[in-house]
């Protein structure tokens, strides 16, 4: 592929002489090696970068011909911006200062190229043709802990020059590999987009490019990193300048380009792991990240933990974790004594509110496999649904007790929906208080109750429309001459609750714990008991209810029988499992989904 982008791309570091050969990367120099397995004393520093470049031109020109000159033109207009940043530890050998090996931390790149052409000849329409270019890193971590050493690799990789002389110590070389391509490795997403007129070709691409040789340098003047000390232990660049691309020659190429290095510590010199007993270790990272940053109430996922000191594995190092959920969070606004989760299946608690584990030869615990979490309030009953809500994860390093980072792990459904206010239905989930004041809204502890999924929803909302067309139905067949009977009272279906916005246990009585059984998926609801209901005269007095036949019909049950038979079979199935406060749950979409026998495992 050679050196792609070649004609677009002006990067910091000439990388077109990389040869792939036998399955390593190649480079021409003949810079002596030294053994990975000797392992002698080094000298590392971290080593950062940061390019900008932007530039537009604008050409014109007549094209002609003998009988007329000027008897057509070419316009053209060209666009680019491009911006990379990266990062590597680079280490030497301490006692002559020869590049050693190198560790790319990450390359990210993100470029644009607009090209814009518009033809005229006399007599013909003009033709405007585009071609757009995007090129992006798929995965910016895509160089992460690549190594490239001089047991591996013959050649240069040396970013910011030997230690070999004193007067390299206040001018040290940053010409090298900043942007190293990998050996068949996919990291750069490119979509074409061709906009074209009538005798141009119109089409839309994006096609994966893999790099081997990296981009084109086209950069004037001298490449140096000036020391900010004398003790050589810091260097930086910050240039800012212009050049004009052999390509485009009306174009001027505005570039930025920042770079720094600075030397690391002690266990920088080290190939790892070092074991956290090593006196050397005076200082730990810690790094904590999930699988899965979001999943569901009955789901869990894995947590990687790794402790390194100046980016060297330690080993041994006692990691202490601990979960604390984020309160008012998952629709949960009640905070007494909220249940933290679960790690490797121990269940965390205020008493035991965190576990330790020791990091392997990797620095990592638990390997590759790492240690599961998992959220509070999983039973059978409630069918295994954990409690919804946002959780931090913090790993500390027990040594280094100022070391500790963390990550959030959301907890609960995407795409629920609240059920809103109706015409024909009230919402009052306030049943603990006798639905005394309707809703929208629920208690102060769950205030948000009446979420489900839109069909859910939308099943609820027609078993109110039907309920109250049939009372009204009901009505004129009681008016009509053959029965001749006064009109019954139309009441309006009351709803209780659904499930909380981000889905999970629903702890009706805020205790983390059920009786809510179903409510965990929004997938169906409950519906208050219909109770003091009466027929009155004009004057508000209470008047027997009387049937087309004269009987007199308790209207309490009537309408009950009426709501139960609208909703079942046509929009659910009721059943009467949710609490002893007297309301029925309609099951919509989870019909005939009871009660697993026991819950996996959550490590």
């Amino acid at each position: 592929m050679g050196c792609l982008l070649k004609s677009r791309i002006a990067l910091i570091a000439g990388m077109c002489g990389i040869l792939a050969v036998g399955g390593h990367l190649r480079l021409g120099s003949s810079e002596a090696k030294a053994s990975a397995n000797s392992e002698p004393d080094l000298v590392a520093y971290f080593v950062s970068w940061h390019v900008m470049e932007h530039g537009s031109s604008h050409e014109f020109e007549y094209v002609g011909s003998l009988a007329d000159p000027q008897d057509g033109y070419t316009d053209k207009s060209h666009s680019m911006n491009l911006e990379m940043t990266g990062s590597a530890i680079e280490r030497y050998r301490a006692d002559n200062g020869v590049y050693f090996d190198i560790r790319f931390l990450s390359v990210t790149l993100q470029h644009n190229d607009n090209n814009w052409i518009h033809n005229y000849r006399k007599g013909t329409p003009g033709v405007d043709c585009t071609a757009i270019t995007h090129d992006t890193i798929i995965d910016p971590g895509a160089y992460s802990g690549f190594h490239a050493d001089f047991a591996t690799h013959v050649g240069d990789w040396d970013l910011i020059g030997g230690l070999r002389e004193p007067a390299l110590q206040t001018s040290k070389r940053l010409e090298k590999a900043f942007a190293p391509s990998l050996d068949y490795m996919t990291f750069i997403n490119r979509h074409t987009s061709l906009e074209q007129g009538p005798t141009c070709n119109t089409s839309s691409r994006s096609q994966e490019y893999q790099l081997h040789g990296g981009f084109s340098v086209v950069l004037q003047g001298p490449k140096t990193l000036a020391a900010d000390s004398a003790d050589g232990t810091s260097f930086s660049l910050n240039r800012q300048y212009t050049y004009i691309p052999p390509q485009y020659p009306n174009e001027n190429r505005y570039v930025t380009w920042t770079a720094r290095a600075y030397r690391m510590g002690k266990c920088a010199q080290r190939k790892g792991p070092i074991p956290e007993t090593d006196p050397i270790v005076e200082n730990e990272e810690v790094h904590v990240d999930a699988d899965d940053s979001e999943i569901a109430p009955d789901s869990k996922t894995k947590l990687h933990i790794r402790v390194t000191c100046d980016g060297v594995p330690v080993e041994g190092a006692n990691v202490e974790i601990k979960v604390e959920p984020v309160d008012s969070s998952g629709g949960h606004i009640h905070v007494n004594n909220r249940p933290k989760g679960k790690l490797n299946g121990t269940d965390l608690t205020s008493a035991n509110p965190s576990i330790t584990l020791a990091t392997d030869q990797n620095g990592t615990v638990k390997g590759p496999t790492g240690i599961t979490f998992a959220p509070p309030g999983k039973q059978p009953v409630s069918r295994c649904l954990g409690l919804a809500g946002d959780y931090k994860v913090t790993a500390t390093s027990e040594k280094f007790t100022d070391r500790s980072e963390s990550t959030m792990i959301k907890v609960g459904l995407n795409g629920l929906v609240m059920l809103p206010p109706g015409q024909n239905y009230d919402i009052c989930a306030d049943s603990v208080n006798g639905c005394s004041k309707a809703g929208p809204w629920g208690t102060a502890d769950h205030p948000e109750s009446e979420y489900g999924t839109p069909g859910t929803i939308q099943a609820f909302q027609n078993v109110a429309t039907d309920f109250w067309n049939q009372q009204a139905a009901h009505n004129t067949y009681l008016q009509t001459p053959a029965c001749g009977k006064n009109p019954w009272p139309q009441i309006k279906v009351s709803f209780n609750d659904i499930a909380l916005p981000w889905g999970g246990l629903f702890d009706m009585n805020s205790t983390w714990q059920q009786p809510h059984k179903s409510h965990g998926k929004g997938q169906g609801g409950d519906v208050n008991h219909i109770r003091n209901e009466t027929c009155k005269n004009a004057s508000g007095q209470v008047v027997p209810c009387l049937s087309c036949g004269g009987a007199t019909v308790n209207l309490n049950t009537f309408l009950w029988s009426v709501l139960k038979a609208t909703a079942q079979p046509k929009y659910g199935h009721w059943d009467g499992e949710v609490n002893t406060s007297g309301e029925l749950h309609l099951h919509v979409e989870d019909q005939g989904q009871g009660p697993p026998s026991s819950c996996p495992a959550d490590n």
